[in-house]
């Protein structure tokens, strides 16, 4: 109700801007400013669109952050990448600390061929 109701007039170039945020992943990865939340320092990350789409899938799921996707992707948009960085932080914390990896690799892989090898999971989980 509330985003048909006001998200039309204050985020009337949302499609717009969506798209023109994922095209600029074509020219390079942004460069963003992040708090680590293991060390609590800033730190200036690459995201890639991998990280980008999957971490908004993840807001997508809860009400209180997918309300707030149209403004993060405004300011991302007009290149203030903070808030998105914030949701990215909190999606990843919160995807590491209140998730079974194995359910949400099966959710986030599922149709997808098998291809990985080990060494490839045992580095991604350093990542995380």
């Amino acid at each position: 109700m509330f985003a048909r109701r006001y998200m039309p007039r204050t985020f009337s170039e949302f499609a717009a801007h969506f798209k023109a945020l994922v095209d600029r992943f074509g020219h390079g990865p942004p460069r963003i400013s992040v708090k680590n939340w293991m060390t609590f320092r800033q730190q200036t990350v690459v995201l890639s669109k991998e990280v980008f789409a999957d971490q908004l899938r993840h807001a997508l799921y809860g009400s209180q952050r997918s309300a707030y996707i149209p403004y993060i992707v405004e300011r991302a948009y007009r290149y203030d990448y903070a808030p998105l960085a914030e949701l990215i932080e909190a999606e990843a914390r919160s995807t590491y600390l209140n998730t079974a990896m194995g359910l949400n690799l099966s959710v986030t892989c599922r149709g997808y061929p098998f291809h990985y090898r080990i060494a490839d999971c045992t580095h991604q989980r350093r990542l995380i």
